[in-house]
Formats: C-alpha cells, sequence, structure tokens
C-alpha cells in the first residue's frame, strides 16, 4: 500500500502555481518541436499568466484562507491580490518582449520558461508563513533574475549588470539563510506563528531579526540595500528592467507585511523605528541621487528605490489603510511602471539600447502619442492627480497621518516636491524643439503600443475610480 505524504486537497491551495508550472512544460515542449516558435511562445506565455490571472480574480472571493501541505503553503485574498499584481505584470512584460527578442535575435525559449519560473517563486513567497519556503523560492526568483539581466550574452552592460546583480544577491542569500537558521536556534520553529511564540527578548532573536531583514530589504531596493537598483536596471534588456521594477517588489513587499505582522508583532516598536529610518533614507537616496541622472533607465531605477520608500511608509503605519495602501500602490505601479518603460524601449533601436534622456527631445511632436504617454506616466510617478500615482500616495500618508507619524508624511511630501523636478524635466525634453530620434520599434511593433495603452489606461482610469482596486486591497488585508 503506498502512502501518499499529501492529499489531492493541498493542490488546490497551489493553482496559480501549477498553471505557470504547466505553462513551463509547455514551453519546453513547444520550443524543442516546433521549427516557426518565434510568436507562438510569446501566444502561450500570455495564455498562461492570462489563465493563472483570471483564477486569481475568480478565487478572490470569499475572504477565506485555504492552509495546504502541512499548512507550509496557502492561499488567502492578500496571497491571490499579489499573484494578479505578478501576472499582470508577466503579462505586460512578455508583449514588450515579443518584437524585442525578434529584433535583437535572442533564443526565446529560455527566455519564457525562466520568466516563467520566476513568476512561480514570486506567488510561492505571497503564499507562504515558512521560512524554508521562502528562502528556496527567494533563490529560484534571483537566479532567474540573474539570468535574465544577463540576456544580452554579446552586450558589455548585460553581463556586467548580471554579475553585479549575482554578487549582492549573493551576499543578502548569505544573511537570510543564517538569519533562518538563528531563528531556528532560538524558537526551535521556522514557522512564523512559531518564532512569534518564542522570547523576543534575547540577542539571538534581534540578530537574527536583522538578518532576515536584509534579504527582504535587498529585493525591495530599500536603503542600504539598494546599489545594485539602476546598474541592473540600466544594463539588463529593458523588458527585463521593466518585469523586475514591479513584480519581485509586490512578493517581496507582502512577504515583509506578513513577517513584521506575524513573526515578529512582539518587536513592533523595535521594527518601526527600523523602518522610520530606512523609509525616509530610502526616499531621500532616491529622490536625490535621480536628479543626477542622465539616462532614463537609470532614473528608473533610482525612481524606484524613492517608490519603495514611499511603500515603506504605508508598511510602517501598520494598520488596514497603510497595508492597503501598499497593495493598492503596487496594482497602480504596474501601468505606470511597465508603461514608462515601454516608452523607453520606443527609444530603442536594434543593437542599441542607448536611453539617455536627451534622446527623449522632440518626440512630442514627431510622436504624440508617445510623447503624451511618457509625459502622464511622469506626471503618475511623481503623485499629481488625476492619476493612480496621486491616489496611491494619498493613501499611504493618510495611513501614516492616521498613525500619528506626521513628519514622515512631511518627509515624504517634500520627497514628492523634489521628485517632481527631475520627472517634469522628462516632460520638459519630450516637448523641447528637436530632432527625435528614428525608432524601428514604436512604428512595427504593434504589442508594445498595447502596452503603452494598457499603461495609459490604468493609470488614468484607477486614477479617477480607485475604489475597485482599493476595496480589494482593503478586503485582502483583512485577515493580515
Amino acid at each position: 500500500m503506498i502512502i501518499m505524504p499529501y492529499h489531492l486537497s493541498d493542490f488546490a491551495v497551489i493553482v496559480p502555481e501549477l498553471i505557470v508550472a504547466a505553462l513551463m512544460l509547455i514551453l519546453f515542449v513547444v520550443d524543442l518541436a516546433s521549427k516557426n516558435r518565434k510568436k507562438i511562445l510569446s501566444s502561450i506565455s500570455i495564455a498562461g499568466y492570462l489563465a493563472a490571472l483570471l483564477y486569481s480574480v475568480i478565487n478572490f472571493w470569499p475572504a477565506v484562507q485555504k492552509f495546504g501541505f502541512v499548512g507550509q503553503i496557502f492561499i488567502d485574498q492578500a496571497g491571490n491580490f499579489i499573484n494578479m499584481v505578478v501576472t499582470l505584470t508577466a503579462i505586460l512584460a512578455v508583449m514588450m518582449s515579443r518584437d524585442f527578442l525578434d529584433r535583437e535575435n535572442i533564443k526565446d525559449g529560455e527566455y519564457y520558461v525562466i520568466m516563467a519560473a520566476s513568476v512561480i517563486s514570486m506567488q510561492l513567497l505571497s503564499s507562504t508563513h515558512n521560512l524554508i519556503i521562502v528562502f528556496l523560492a527567494v533563490e529560484t526568483l534571483s537566479i532567474s533574475m540573474y539570468i535574465l539581466t544577463g540576456f544580452f550574452k554579446d552586450k558589455e552592460k548585460s553581463p556586467e549588470a548580471a554579475m553585479k546583480y549575482f554578487i549582492f544577491g549573493a551576499f543578502a542569500s548569505a544573511f537570510l539563510v543564517v538569519g533562518i537558521a538563528l531563528f531556528y536556534i532560538y524558537s526551535g520553529s521556522v514557522e512564523f506563528s512559531g518564532i512569534a511564540k518564542a522570547n523576543a527578548e534575547g540577542l539571538l532573536f534581534i540578530v537574527a531579526f536583522f538578518m532576515v531583514m536584509v534579504g527582504i530589504l535587498f529585493k525591495i531596493a530599500a536603503f542600504p540595500f539598494h546599489s545594485w537598483t539602476p546598474d541592473i536596471y540600466e544594463g539588463a534588456p529593458t523588458p527585463v528592467s521593466a518585469f523586475m521594477s514591479v513584480a519581485p517588489k509586490a512578493a517581496a513587499f507582502i512577504l515583509l507585511i506578513r513577517f513584521l505582522a506575524i513573526a515578529v508583532a512582539s518587536i513592533t516598536v523595535q521594527w518601526q523605528n527600523l523602518l522610520w529610518i530606512t523609509a525616509v533614507f530610502t526616499m531621500f537616496f532616491g529622490n536625490t541621487v535621480a536628479l543626477l541622472q542622465k539616462d532614463l533607465k537609470r532614473l528608473l531605477g533610482y525612481s524606484s528605490i524613492a517608490h519603495a520608500g514611499y511603500m515603506l511608509v504605508g508598511v510602517l503605519a501598520f494598520n488596514h489603510l497603510g497595508n492597503a495602501g501598499v497593495l493598492f500602490y503596487l496594482f497602480g505601479y504596474v501601468f505606470t511602471n511597465m508603461g514608462a518603460f515601454a516608452v523607453c524601449e520606443y527609444l530603442s533601436k536594434k543593437g542599441n539600447e542607448d536611453a539617455s534622456i536627451k534622446n527623449l527631445r522632440g518626440i512630442g511632436y514627431k510622436y504624440p502619442a508617445a510623447g503624451v504617454a511618457m509625459a502622464f506616466f511622469m506626471l503618475s510617478l511623481t503623485g499629481i492627480p488625476p492619476t493612480v500615482g496621486f491616489v496611491g500616495k494619498f493613501y499611504l500618508f493618510s495611513a501614516a497621518i492616521d498613525a500619528h507619524y506626521y513628519w514622515l508624511v512631511i518627509l515624504g511630501v517634500i520627497n514628492s516636491a523634489i521628485s517632481a523636478y527631475f520627472y517634469l524635466s522628462v516632460v520638459v525634453e519630450i516637448y523641447m524643439k528637436g530632432d527625435a530620434k528614428e525608432s524601428s520599434v514604436w512604428l512595427n511593433s504593434l504589442t508594445l503600443k498595447y502596452v503603452i495603452a494598457i499603461g495609459i489606461a490604468g493609470t488614468l482610469i484607477f486614477g479617477i475610480l480607485p475604489s475597485l482596486p482599493f476595496n480589494a486591497a482593503i478586503s485582502a488585508v483583512g485577515i493580515l
């Protein structure tokens, strides 16, 4: 008689992961069997992510938490919400990649398979309270991102960026795994609930907490673990930079919220003091250094650091509005950031991914749609109404005010004012008289146009009518 260690009902908890795993296998087979696979693989990828996205949407209600695999993995509304963010980002990234891979003569089979592996790891990060699974998911995600970053094998910046990412990531992973080991030694558990039951006054507990936080803060690109971000965004293929700027950040933030709210809730005062300082330095560093950037991808890299600081304000508030504000911000960030990177890809030509801001000069006249789109994305990143970026910041700062972090809100507003200078300087370049560079992408890539159109639609619609995603975010964080 064969004894099954798990029941079939356990697998109902990981249906989104199973859908993407099936997608990986299909991509493998099609890549080997099909000769004319250029468009087929991207279409299959979009269909697979769309299936996972629809499953998460359909199963978002009712608000129940289902456990499987002896409680190691679960699914709840917060996990479903992040799954939606991750799979939506993956769909847009594949759409950006479709003509890009063809243009650069990059083998697309491995590219789409590795991207699917990273999506599975992010889905697992959003659906576990077990630090061992967290470590396995983080490592799978990291390795996938290292490979995707270095996909431009014949370009100097791409392998260099991948190596930098690998070195920094290896240090962060080392801190994470040592922190997990120390938590186990101290509490006898790697589950968040088991760690929460331990006496939090011991030095070993505090050291373990700091080490795990290093691993998580590295993934969200928070100060002082941010230095990899601009180099990797500049060196990686633009669709990869776009994907990396949103999806891993979403998975890391829900992990951070769960870890702080459950595992180390007993030292809330201590971690709030830590996050207060981290949020301030992250916002100021990202925004001030962005002022000096001449490359659009590097500017968006430092922008990503600053926006991690804004979201840390919501985490620090430690209330329903703050957590929901973080989820809503991540949702809106999909449309704004993916759209901005899509316009950045518009600047690129075959064999040349020069993304200098000066190359934007005059595109508002030569390509009006591209100019208007980029202007709206910059306004949203600044936090100017009626964009989704304004609403997201409003929710985050409102949560901080409710938690009496008045000075933090003032500093956040000051940082938004600083960011207005470099975001609006991009808009100024767009509408300054000059000769815009010709682009072989904007005129020929229909899917790239769709990404920009979806970005504009999401940025405006959810800026004017934010109630649906925000109510979903409020419902998602209820159990937290």
